[in-house]
Order: C-alpha cells, then structure tokens, then sequence
C-alpha cells in the first residue's frame, strides 16, 4: 500500500508461494519492477520473492545494492549490471539451482557479502572483478560444485572472510596473484576443499588462521617464496590432514607452530627459511607425519613440547634430526627426549654446541660418534648402532 514505510525482519519468511510483490505507485519508500522489491529509486533490490519460477534474471541496471534476497529454487542464472556495488548478506543463499552468475568486465562491484553464495551447491564458477575488495565470512561455504574461482592479474582484492569457501569440495585451485594487497588467509577460509590439488601464498601474506586448508586432502602444492615471503603466523591446524601435502617452505619469520601439520601422512620434507626465527615447536606440529624422514631444529627454537601428543610422535620414518639449537640439544641430551628420537638413526649437532655439554645420553644409548662438514660448519653426527 501507500502508506507502508518499512518492513520488520524476514517480513516473508517462508513464504515460498509467493511470486509477485506489488508496491502503489504513490508508495514514497518503495517500488516493484516484475513483481520485485526494490527501494523508491531502484538503488536497492530488496527482495526477489521465492515463488517465482523464472530461471533466469537480470538485476535491472541503475542497482548498486542487492539488500535482501534471492532465494528462488527456480533460478539458474543470473546477470548482474556494472552499477552493483554491494552483494549484500545472504543475496543467493540457498539457491540450489543457481549454476551460473553473469558480472561484466566493468563491473563496480566492490563487496561480496557474508554468506551471499552459502550453499549454492549448483554453482561451478566465478568470476571475481577487478574492484572487489571483499568476500566476506561464509560467502562461498557449502557452494560443493564451485571448481574455480577467477581472479584479474590487477585484482585489488584485499579480505577473504573465514570459512569464506568452507566444503567448496570441487574447488581445484586458487591464485590469488601476488596483487600486494591480501594480508590475511582467515580461519578455516578453504577447509575441507577436498579437489584443491595447489596453492600460491602471496607474498604480502602475513597471517595463515587456523584450520585455513584442514580437511584438504588433494592439497598437494603450497607454494611459498621463502625469500620474499612476509608470513610470520601459521595458526592452529591450519593443514590438518593434507595427506597429498609432500613439501612444504615455512618462511624465517614465522616464530611458532601448533598442530600445523597433524596428519600430513605424504609429508616428506620440510624447509626452514635461512635464519629461522621460529621459537616453538608446541602441541602435535608434526604428529602422525609419517613420511618425513628428516628434520632441522632451527637454531632459535627454544621449546619443543614432550608428551604422548608431542611434536613428533607418529613420525615412524623420521629417522635423521639436525639440531641446531643449543636449547633443545641439551632437552634432547637430557631424559625428555623419546618423542623425537624414538625412531632416529642419525643425530646432527654443530660441534660448537656438543662440545659445550656433557653427551652422556647420547653416548650411553647405542650412538657412535663421528663428524661431517655441511656448508662450512662441522657437525658432530651420532649414529645408532645397527643402523
């Protein structure tokens, strides 16, 4: 009617029949153009009702928001004008049947909302313009036949929400393009993207949350520049159970790691940046890697956690371990040293720090000694007897 001036929240909630709304012209907040809702001067699409059986649409063009929802099982494609600036939360929300979304090349949008694609299971890609900014907490989660998202080289993409593409489990990969603008990968942002079979971390990169890629077992790839790389934080299981995960560059300026890699059963080789100014090896870092054959103590590393959950328990191949840390060497030398070398034949130590202690543990427990040169340090090498 005319004398309407607002709606309280979900005015239509469930209301799944309904196909057309009809505002009077004289109405001074509101308008509708095909049965649509939209505010009085069509800036703002507010709500395209449920009922409708179209499956196509086009968003008409002079629209910069999209405020409310379009949440038609009928639609399967949908094309967006380039005055849309803002995909607002929940714009397709569960809109199962939608495979294809239509944004031309000079697109204004800016924003993609807070769960503006959860759980689109038809979708299958994405172009991403060059103008976003955003993609917000859940906007792509549960979208399980997304398989590719496109980016532009000139990108100015700067934010991706967590769980942002949480169980996309079609999504075989992701190139951000080193754009100089994303700092942070939020938490559980990729989780269970079982096709993603490779991933490029951008140089400006930060911060890594936790459970960023878990659940990614097809993730074979993590390419990581350790000369350039700014990454100082890997969170909290953030490649649980990346079973194809093989190799895998951990930057200088990372300082700690907890359950990072839990899980990683393929995992064979891990690389410290030079200088390493990791501290921590805390709770299950490397727990159950049972591929990884040899590790490096960084010289910084000061703590490494010892229990039934350590650092290492379930590495059943890693068999060589260069300590480089005069901290750890003396845990190590000392009783609390079962989980990291419960399964070592070769213990690489530089001589400096050898010569500095007493080596009664390792000398009175099936260890020979000898010495090697790597690079220009001479390092003692304890090898057990029979191996």
């Amino acid at each position: 009617p005319s004398t309407l001036i607002g709606f309280g929240e979900s005015p239509f909630y469930f209301c799944i029949n309904l196909a057309n709304i009809n505002v009077d012209e004289n109405n001074t907040m509101y308008s509708s153009q095909d049965g649509v809702l939209f505010n009085k001067d069509k800036t703002a699409l507010i709500l395209y009702p449920t009922g409708k059986t179209e499956t196509t649409y086009q968003v008409p063009d002079g629209v910069k928001m999209i405020t409310g929802s379009l949440q038609s099982s009928a639609l399967i494609e949908v094309s967006l004008p380039d005055s849309l600036e803002i995909l607002g939360l929940g714009s397709f929300v569960f809109g199962s049947s939608l495979q294809t979304v239509n944004i031309g090349p000079n697109s204004s949008l800016q924003a993609i909302g807070d769960r503006a694609f959860y759980g689109c299971s038809s979708l299958i890609t994405i172009s991403v313009p060059t103008t976003v900014e955003v993609i917000g907490s859940k906007a792509f989660s549960g979208c399980s036949s997304l398989q590719s998202i496109n980016l532009t080289s000139d990108n100015q993409l700067q934010s991706i929400g967590s769980e942002a593409f949480y169980n996309c489990s079609s999504l075989q990969n992701i190139d951000f393009i080193n754009n100089g603008k994303i700092t942070e990968i939020a938490d559980c942002a990729f989780q269970n993207c079982t096709s993603l079979t490779t991933v490029t971390i951008p140089d400006i990169v930060t911060s890594i949350g936790a459970n960023a890629f878990s659940g990614c077992t097809s993730l074979a790839t993590v390419n990581i520049d350790l000369n350039n790389s700014q990454l100082s934080e890997i969170g909290d299981s953030a490649f649980y159970n990346c079973s194809a995960l093989t190799t895998i560059s951990v930057p200088a300026s990372v300082t700690e790691l907890s359950r990072t890699f839990d899980g990683c059963t393929s995992l064979e080789s891990v690389i410290f940046g030079e200088n390493s100014q990791l501290t921590r090896l805390d709770n299950m870092a490397f727990w159950n890697c049972s591929s990884l054959t040899s590790i490096v103590i960084p010289a910084h590393v000061t703590y490494i956690q010892w229990s039934s959950a350590g650092v290492f328990s379930g590495c059943s191949s890693l068999a060589t371990v260069t300590i480089e840390s005069e901290s750890i060497y003396q845990t190590v030398n000392g009783t609390n040293n079962g989980y990291l070398l419960q399964s070592a034949t070769t213990v690489k130590v530089p001589t400096t720090i050898v010569n500095s202690y007493d080596n009664s543990y390792l000398e009175s427990s099936n260890f020979t000694t000898g010495t090697e040169m790597i690079g220009d340090v001479e390092y003692t090498v304890f090898t057990k007897v029979g191996a």
